[in-house]
């Protein structure tokens, strides 16, 4: 059987390059506050900034959205297929 990989990487070891273009990302949010807990989102990143639909999270602020209390602490890239790959999928499927 085939092993899954799941490739998250730390905000502090690497994040994705920083050269003005959106990158589609998976991250995982952690609570700062009492509650705590974590969820995954999917968002955008450039140039320092993770935007998520909850809220934008800052290098400078290291990645803590003010406003919601989370902070970024992994992301990896969103892996997206091809059209070919998706008809594939739906006929697979049996999806018209």
């Amino acid at each position: 059987m085939a092993e899954i990989k799941f490739e998250y990487h730390s905000v502090k070891d690497v994040l994705p390059v920083d050269d003005g273009k959106f990158y589609d990302v998976m991250v995982i949010l952690y609570g700062t506050s009492i509650e705590g807990g974590y969820n995954y989102y999917r968002g955008k990143y450039q140039n320092g900034f993770f935007f998520i639909d909850k809220g934008i999270y800052q290098k400078k602020n290291d990645f803590i959205c003010s406003w919601t209390q989370d902070r970024v602490i992994a992301w990896k890239p969103l892996e997206t297929v091809s059209k070919e790959q998706l008809n594939e999928f739906c006929i697979k499927a049996g999806v018209k």
